[in-house]
């Protein structure tokens, strides 16, 4: 997974491959305020909207989990929000998580820039991406 990932990774403080009970996924190993950054350079097709696939969990581990996304293009924030990691079930759930970007979103040729922070608990995992023109 961090071999997929490190081209696009340009600053990580805390994160991590992790792959406990068979569930891939990326991971804050430092724990709270643990950050990383994504980049893609000069898009080739407009970005519309961002489709994480996190897990959901339960637990004194899982409690009070909650993940920053920020979508960016040069200075200009396009979609903000808070993703929560953890719920009240006794399973361990993936969930789809859709931002859609304001305005026109990304265009071509125009740079993408995702922060991610873990800003509540200590734990919290994301095990799949989507960017998407639609």
């Amino acid at each position: 997974l961090e071999g997929k990932l490190q081209p696009f990774v340009s600053s990580n403080d805390g994160w991590s491959a992790a792959n406990d009970n068979g569930k891939l996924g990326w991971v804050p190993s430092s724990g709270l305020g643990s950050k990383f950054t994504m980049n893609w350079k000069s898009v080739s097709q407009p970005v519309k909207a961002v489709t994480w696939m996190i897990m959901r969990s339960y637990g004194e581990k899982w409690a009070g989990s909650t993940l920053n996304v920020q979508v960016y293009s040069g200075d200009a924030l396009f979609a903000s929000e808070d993703i929560v990691g953890f719920h009240d079930k006794h399973t361990s759930e993936t969930y789809n998580i859709k931002m859609e970007l304001d305005g026109d979103g990304v265009t071509v040729g125009s740079d993408l820039t995702i922060k991610f922070q873990l800003t509540g608990g200590s734990t919290f995992k994301i095990s799949g991406m989507a960017i998407c023109d639609h």
